[in-house]
């Protein structure tokens, strides 16, 4: 019968041991600080909040000005996206549920002012369930209601409400807008951190229901194209839902940008950002991401290195264990049939143990 003897590692062999262990831990720790990136990126999380069992995916469109998006083409866009579904043969699986949830954000200017007060804000202007799929973090109040097109409701952040406040808890309270009176709703967090302020939304911030952005404020560049379009929608196969979202809208090439959120942290969508990263902050489109975007192109920026990292990290002790293997089996003092010998020798001895047993 053939046995294994195992023999005292040298010192060689122990480094080789602690090199191997100190790769695992550290593809370990970059696993760890990868999921945490991802889930920190909560504005592109939409599909998981609407279905955590899993099936579906957000989808985000990003128009130039010249696109022709204009905010009365929403009903047009949702309308797009339910026949694309019906084409499908793709339906609710409950009579009253919704198949899909979508938004769409307009951007511009506003001036607010309180009691003598003025402060000058960028104005995110929301239709749909905006803020299912942008949960902001609130101080204090609530959102308001997602059919609030022409209501007169707002939300600010910290900023505003300490500089034409003097503190967070102002829900219910008034503002003029445009000189009609607009009601704060909520207060969100104000955001932190370098990454934050380059992307967009360190400046004093206002939500408010796109009609009110277009009656009451100034949109940007003058005109009223959407910022982007979002849906979260049924994602039976791989890319199912962002080719019917660009079959659908038909958008020239550079007046829009399609991505698919759900995947794009993805090795195989980071793999896609390492072959283009020598060219990825070049822009020929005019096209303008609202800060969430420019925050998630960051991040991915960021796990396309961490993808490197782990790499280099998982391929070390793969190497390691290959030249191991290879050599024992040239410096081998034994064959393959004495080994396969011994362990069929193994298996019978241990039945004969049972059935004594």
């Amino acid at each position: 019968m053939y046995k294994v003897r195992i023999k005292k590692p040298n010192r060689r062999q122990i480094v080789q041991i602690a090199v191997v262990a100190a790769c695992l831990l550290l593809w370990l720790v970059l696993q760890l600080v990868r999921t945490h990136t991802i889930r920190s990126v909560g504005d592109i999380r939409g599909a998981e909040r609407f279905a955590p069992e899993g099936g579906y995916a957000q989808i985000g469109c990003y128009f130039a000005d010249t696109a022709g998006a204009s905010i009365d083409r929403y009903s047009e866009f949702s309308f797009l996206i339910d026949q694309a579904l019906t084409q499908n043969a793709i339906e609710a699986k409950e009579p009253d549920a919704r198949l899909f949830v979508d938004c769409y954000t307009v951007e511009g200017a506003v001036t607010i002012s309180r009691a003598g007060k003025n402060a000058e804000a960028t104005a995110i202007g929301t239709g749909g369930d905006f803020f299912f799929l942008h949960p902001l973090e609130l101080v204090s109040g609530q959102y308001y209601s997602p059919d609030a097109l022409t209501e007169d409701q707002i939300l600010i952040d910290e900023h505003l409400a300490w500089q034409l406040f003097g503190g967070n808890d102002v829900a219910g309270l008034s503002v003029n807008i445009g000189g009609k009176p607009h009601i704060v709703r909520g207060v969100v967090r104000r955001a932190e951190g370098r990454l934050r302020e380059k992307a967009g939304a360190f400046e004093a911030l206002v939500w408010l229901p796109a009609e009110s952005l277009r009656e009451n404020g100034m949109l940007r560049a003058g005109n009223e194209s959407m910022t982007c379009y979002e849906v979260v929608m049924p994602d039976p196969v791989r890319d199912f839902a962002v080719t019917q979202v660009r079959e659908a809208f038909r958008m020239e090439e550079g007046q829009a940008e399609i991505i698919d959120h759900t995947t794009r942290f993805s090795n195989f969508r980071l793999l896609d950002v390492l072959r283009e990263y020598d060219i990825r902050s070049m822009m020929n489109q005019a096209i303008r991401y609202p800060y969430w975007e420019n925050i998630a192109r960051s991040r991915e920026d960021f796990l396309a290195l961490v993808m490197v990292l782990q790499a280099l990290f998982l391929a070390i002790p793969i190497v390691l264990l290959t030249v191991k293997i290879v050599c024992a089996y040239r410096n081998k003092t034994w064959r393959a049939a004495e080994v396969f010998s011994g362990i069929g020798d193994c298996i019978y001895g241990m039945r004969v143990k049972r059935k004594k047993t």
